[in-house]
């Protein structure tokens, strides 16, 4: 990436944190994130990811370029092959480059570390860092029955970190059997996780710092989560999700017969925002009571969440088209330098101007990301294996959109 200014540290040079929302959209967001809303300094109303999931949206945050630019998409799930002088990280060589994810994608799996100083990635499977992860394992593991409890308790006493590795896996049989139970889960999706390996991160390094952050709690499937606010929802304690298909939704549309489970996805998926705006927050509280510099943080979501609506094309999840509720995200910033009277954070901004944007907040300025123009595009679609030749042909295409002024054009090669 091309220089950004001066990037040397110095007095005005700032901690900079990202907290990516997983697939969260903009105008739930607005909805049930007041608490990050009251704090926030900037909030520009009209943020667009540049792609529609996981793999090209976080490669293009990084790298400030298209899918077909930078390379990673569904064809090529792999970052590895990104320095950090491919990213936005590269413009500064005096911050410490640190992240947390709970997203497997953005994890060292997928080679997301690479740019970065120290990495640490989590999930439901492993809520002890340092032991095995239990999903990795379990699909490497061909034994049934006892012989497979058997076979992992070797396996963790044979791992270096013995202790947590049985942990972990105690935690998932638990998961597992309170699933169906009429109580809410007592565990989370990786928030609390992925903010205490962010507390420990920044507590173990030095300052400037850049903090890269990823939250999954409102990716889907959804479920009943202890420390959800239930005034919110109401959804029977065991209804989950994942027990629907949601390519069977997806291909037949909400029906009166489906209906439901539009309604306990939408009312569940509110409460993970809500949720995330709680747990968010009281990490924002311990970093500016924890760090020596000015610490600034920035709000914002890889993409958003199709929930049904007419104007997701009655779609679930971040499959098919690049509706409006895939791409309008949020972007806010807390803790914001001294700002321009002149910025305008009701025009356009695009997530190919966040790595500049980044750099600019580290060194003590706010940057004019707002533009009249911008562009997202799709390359293939993220779906199952087992997915038949006929869904494939119509849903894994290219498609590029274009904001202009108050349109929206799109190009679509099922189309041609």
């Amino acid at each position: 990436m091309s220089p950004a200014g001066n990037h040397g540290t110095n007095d005005m040079s700032r901690n900079v944190v990202l907290v990516t929302l997983d697939s969260v959209r903009e105008d739930f967001f607005r909805e049930y994130a007041r608490r990050l809303r009251e704090r926030g300094d900037i909030a520009f109303t009209q943020c667009r990811a540049a792609s529609g999931w996981s793999v090209p949206s976080h490669a293009s945050m990084l790298t400030g370029r298209l899918p077909h630019q930078h390379g990673i998409h569904v064809y090529n799930r792999d970052f590895s092959a990104l320095s950090r002088e491919d990213t936005f990280l590269g413009d500064l060589p005096d911050h410490r480059a640190l992240g947390a994810s709970a997203n497997v994608y953005a994890s060292e799996a997928f080679g997301f570390d690479t740019p970065f100083d120290a990495y640490q990635s989590v999930s439901p499977d492993r809520r002890f860092p340092d032991g095995m992860d239990v999903e990795r394992w379990g699909q490497e593991c061909d034994e049934d029955g006892l012989a497979r409890y058997a076979a992992f308790v070797r396996a963790a006493l044979n791992h270096g970190h013995p202790l947590a590795s049985l942990s972990n896996g105690i935690l998932v049989e638990i998961a597992h059997r309170v699933a169906d139970a009429p109580f809410p889960t007592p565990f989370d999706d990786g928030a609390r996780l992925v903010a205490k390996e962010s507390r420990r991160l920044v507590s173990d390094e030095s300052e400037p710092f850049v903090l890269f952050t990823n939250f999954m709690d409102a990716h889907g499937p959804f479920h009943d989560v202890w420390g959800y606010d239930d005034d919110i929802y109401d959804v029977p304690r065991s209804w989950d999700s994942g027990d629907y298909s949601t390519h069977t939704l997806n291909t037949e549309g909400v029906t009166d017969e489906n209906r439901h489970h539009v309604e306990n996805t939408r009312d569940l998926y509110g409460a993970a925002v809500d949720y995330l705006d709680r747990q968010v927050c009281d990490l924002a509280d311990w970093l500016h009571a924890n760090t020596q510099r000015e610490t600034t943080i920035v709000v914002t979501a890889d993409h958003g969440e199709n929930l049904g609506y007419s104007a997701d094309e009655e779609l679930l999840a971040h499959k098919g088209v690049l509706t409006e509720g895939l791409l309008h995200v949020p972007l806010l910033v807390l803790n914001a330098p001294e700002v321009d009277a002149g910025l305008n954070e009701s025009q356009y901004v695009s997530h190919l101007a966040l790595g500049e944007f980044l750099v600019g907040l580290a060194n003590g300025k706010v940057p004019d990301p707002t533009t009249e123009r911008i562009p997202a595009e799709r390359i293939g679609s993220n779906m199952a294996d087992d997915a038949s030749a006929e869904d494939r042909a119509e849903w894994d295409r290219m498609i590029r959109v274009v904001y202009d002024g108050e349109g929206k054009n799109q190009w679509d090669s099922e189309a041609e």
